[in-house]
């Protein structure tokens, strides 16, 4: 934790439960780099960011993007000298991919209208009234399939049957990608910049059906931080590539990606400076 006399900034209001545990996991990294930093300014300086940018990390108003996150990581772990923090970097890289999803509901929930209730407890967060009404038996819109206003999504359209010839997948095909059993070893002989170049060109120049293909391939294999460092890269491609790769997560199943996608898509969006 930050040594004392250091002010930390409140959550921010309405915080989901996932974001907070990011944000407490940026407070315990931030609190390393302070013990060698005069100041928040400073520490802020040794990872190349803003003090703002910092600060809003620490109290939720945004999320750290994945190359932020690590380039704090590895620096708190340079300051430890010996010492070890109480997660890795593999569970902080899943809590930002909950916060994404989780904050990504919460706008979805907004969008449609849906009204957003407070549920007691110690953090005080507030979580969409559709989730409790779920917990209730009571049947309710599933808020986690939106898209928010970033992304524009055809409306759905009857389906059609399928001819001999047609590329299209069935509802219930698994989809397989070929360079999954590359990744796979070549991240087990630590070959890591061989899987991001592999990633990155995938991301880049593959179809939104490999790219989809991707991605299952990647969760069903446990390898959710690769499937996560895709999707920020695919994320940065074109509105057209974008509904088409929506298409192909709908066709299979996949809302979870489409959240995810839609967040990241979100975020990239220019603020007009340097977070």
């Amino acid at each position: 934790m930050p040594p004392p006399g250091h002010n930390l900034p409140g959550y921010r209001p309405g915080i989901p439960p996932e974001a907070r545990r990011l944000a407490e996991m940026v407070r315990e990294l931030v609190g390393v780099l302070l013990r060698h930093s005069p100041s928040q300014k400073a520490a802020a300086e040794r990872v190349g960011y803003s003090e703002a940018a910092l600060s809003n990390w620490q109290h939720g108003g945004r999320l750290p993007s994945v190359k932020g996150l690590r380039v704090l990581f590895d620096e708190a772990m340079r300051g430890l000298a010996g010492e070890s923090l109480p997660f890795g970097w593999n569970e902080l890289a899943t809590a930002r991919a909950d916060a994404l999803g989780a904050n990504s509901r919460a706008r979805a929930c907004q969008e449609a209208g849906l009204s957003v209730g407070a549920e007691q407890g110690n953090t005080g967060n507030t979580v969409p009234t559709a989730r409790k009404a779920n917990r209730a038996g009571v049947a309710a819109r599933p808020v986690d399939q939106r898209v928010p206003a970033t992304v524009a999504v055809e409306p759905a359209r009857a389906p059609v049957p399928l001819r001999r010839g047609d590329r299209r997948p069935r509802p219930d095909a698994s989809p397989s990608w070929a360079a999954f059993g590359t990744v796979r070893d070549r991240l087990a002989r630590g070959q890591f910049t061989d899987v991001r170049v592999l990633l990155e060109h995938t991301a880049a120049a593959g179809s939104a059906e490999e790219v989809s293909a991707a991605l299952t391939a990647c969760r069903g294999g446990g390898l959710d931080d690769v499937a996560d460092l895709l999707l920020h890269h695919a994320a940065r491609r074109d509105k057209t590539f974008l509904l088409e790769l929506i298409g192909w997560l709908t066709r299979i199943g996949r809302p979870d990606e489409i959240t995810r996608l839609a967040g990241i898509a979100a975020e990239l969006v220019p603020q007009g400076g340097k977070e």
